[in-house]
């Protein structure tokens, strides 16, 4: 804690600032289903990948690219307000008709992690494997 000490009126306010930035989490190798898996955290916020927000309204297809620049915006139409992080990565898509998988560039999105299903049921995730190079 910090003590401020002034001659303080009516209306007068203190604004704190704190560098949040985002850093990354890898999964504990000794949990086998984790492991080689990465989050995302910004400040002591856990973020998430839901499917509102990413390609083809899908999230357990992603994979990130954890040499990719992370950008963090504050979208104020997000659900009254939030912050959120970006990176490249990629989706996988199936084409049952055609047997083959295909991997497309994309743009991976994340929220706080306590503001996902809010916009209806569908995937969501929070470790998220990485692009193979």
């Amino acid at each position: 804690y910090d003590s401020l000490e002034s001659t303080w009126s009516p209306g007068d306010q203190v604004t704190l600032n704190l560098a949040m930035t985002v850093r990354t989490v890898f999964a504990d190798e000794r949990i086998e289903e984790d492991r080689g898996l990465l989050s995302f955290q910004r400040g002591p916020l856990v973020y998430a990948a839901e499917w509102p927000d990413n390609d083809e309204r899908r999230a357990l297809n992603l994979f990130v690219d954890p040499s990719s620049d992370y950008k963090s915006v504050f979208e104020p139409e997000l659900m009254d307000g939030t912050q959120t992080i970006s990176m490249r990565g990629i989706a996988e898509r199936s084409y049952s008709g055609e047997g083959f998988i295909m991997q497309v560039p994309v743009e991976v999105k994340l929220i706080p992690y306590h503001l996902w299903n809010n916009r209806g049921p569908g995937e969501m995730r929070v470790w998220l494997p990485v692009v193979e190079e």
